[in-house]
């Protein structure tokens, strides 16, 4: 069921084409990321263009069409609902303003109201002695944008830089080293700081409250680099929207989400990152559909966890791009065996194109990789053997039971006489151990069965 229809008939327009819409829809939203279809017809066919919206703060929407990938940085690909980038971009402005109209009318008929954003803050004077720098208004007066019942909506609160702390280790659970974002680059930190102080914070940090630290009331989530350019131009306060994660994997996996979105954290930091998730309880197909990243794109990340740790430091944003390993690459070394992954490397990288560098690793690397992927026939091969063996215990417990089955009344009696009262009692309790295997049995197979089912209609809705 929709969370909210419109049928309003509106045009988008270029200059090579020209669209009516039909139905405007939102299906589904958690957080801050809503999803939905935007129906619309031309003078040929009715287009339906499936669409993802972040919310950016102060009514901005970030659109992308639904089936956006990331690539091989890590860095959001966009490729555009049409070939038409004009196209593109009104179809993104339609999406971002019912968006808007569907937020505006929900907290209208609640009786709500959501406040005017405020102008941007002024430019800062140079940095006041310490002592100077206090928050103007108390942090908890500092409300910008109210929380709407019924939808998902956020508090973008200005927050004293001084009461601030980093992403934090927990000792009670070692598993996450902190922030997935290692690197900083002074460069990029520079020009995000001369962008802060001409343009202002534009898009919040995320933050969650902690008593555990004197004098620091919020925990950075995401937003690191943010924070450090404000405290490069001594700008007073960070803008930033409280998140409760129920603990610190969910407190990471917020973090991993929102940096797949920013500036391009390594891919080495994402295999980090996403190691962590693992070894925490997470599938492959469970981060893939958390970050919205493709299953290949997960396993290429996590392959980079079996690279040799000489060639890993060549996968930072420090090296220079000409020496720097790119994610396929990594992915390729990873199957190797890292005995051999150096010299390898070492023989491929003076190929003069990285998709030659990619043929030349597999070319060379392909007798020593660690993971032999199993054949079509391998596969039919291994669950025949499998087939046939069960085949046989099922077959062999069958025939037993016929047997017992088959004995008479007297010949049981003739048993029990022969055996003895006593010995018959530890037949009896070996019989009620075989039930229960039995029945252990029956589960496991009904269990299989589930799962076979449930596997098959996922092949089916990923290839329809």
């Amino acid at each position: 069921m929709a969370l909210y229809k419109s049928d309003q008939k509106k045009k988008i327009e270029s200059s090579s084409s020209s669209y009516r819409t039909i139905m405007f829809e939102v299906t589904c939203g958690e957080g801050r990321r809503f999803s939905g279809k935007l129906t619309t017809e031309n003078e040929t066919s009715k287009p339906v263009f499936d669409w993802t919206a972040i919310y950016a703060g102060e009514e901005r929407w970030e659109i992308l069409p639904a089936d956006t990938t990331a690539g091989s940085k890590g860095t959001v690909v966009d490729r555009g609902f049409t070939q038409d980038a004009v196209l593109n971009q009104a179809i993104k402005t339609l999406i971002s303003g019912e968006l808007v109209s569907w937020r505006r009318g929900l907290a209208s008929s609640q009786g709500k109201k959501i406040p005017q954003s405020p102008p941007n803050p002024p430019t800062p004077l140079p940095a006041p002695p310490p002592q100077v720098i206090t928050p103007v208004v108390p942090v908890s007066a500092k409300v910008l944008l109210s929380s709407l019942d019924g939808i998902p909506g956020e508090q973008v609160l200005k927050i004293p830089l001084e009461e601030i702390v980093c992403f934090q280790k927990q000792i009670s659970d070692p598993a996450f080293s902190g922030q997935p974002r290692k690197d900083f680059d002074d460069v990029g930190l520079k020009k995000l700081a001369g962008s802060l102080k001409k343009h202002g914070q534009k898009v919040p940090a995320l933050v969650r409250r902690i008593d555990t630290i004197p004098g620091k009331k919020w925990e950075l989530i995401a937003g690191e680099r943010r924070w450090q350019a404000l405290q490069m131009i001594s700008f007073p306060y960070l803008r930033a929207i409280e998140e409760n994660p129920a603990n610190k994997q969910q407190q990471h996996m917020l973090s991993l989400i929102e940096n797949l979105f920013r500036v391009d954290p390594s891919p080495l930091e994402l295999s980090n990152a996403l190691q962590e998730q693992v070894e925490a309880g997470e599938t492959q197909g469970s981060l893939a559909e958390a970050t919205s990243l493709s299953l290949t794109h997960i396993r290429n990340l996590l392959a980079i966890q079996s690279v040799h740790p000489d060639l890993k430091l060549l996968l930072s944003r420090t090296v220079p791009e000409e020496s720097r390993i790119r994610l396929f690459e990594a992915a390729v070394l990873g199957r190797i065996q890292p005995d051999h992954q150096v010299e390898i490397w070492n023989q491929a990288k003076s190929q003069p194109t990285h998709k030659l560098i990619v043929a030349k690793l597999h070319e060379l690397g392909k007798p020593f990789f660690q993971f032999k992927r199993k054949t079509h026939n391998d596969r039919r091969s291994e669950a025949s053997e499998v087939t046939e063996r069960l085949n046989r215990r099922l077959n062999t417990l069958s025939l037993a039971l016929i047997e017992l089955k088959a004995v008479t009344p007297e010949e049981w009696r003739q048993f029990i006489v022969f055996r003895g009262a006593s010995q018959s009692s530890t037949d009896t309790a070996c019989l009620t151990e075989i039930i229960r295997g039995v029945d252990e049995v029956k589960q496991r197979i009904s269990r299989a069965k589930v799962a076979t089912k449930a596997s098959t209609l996922g092949i089916i809705q990923v290839t329809g």
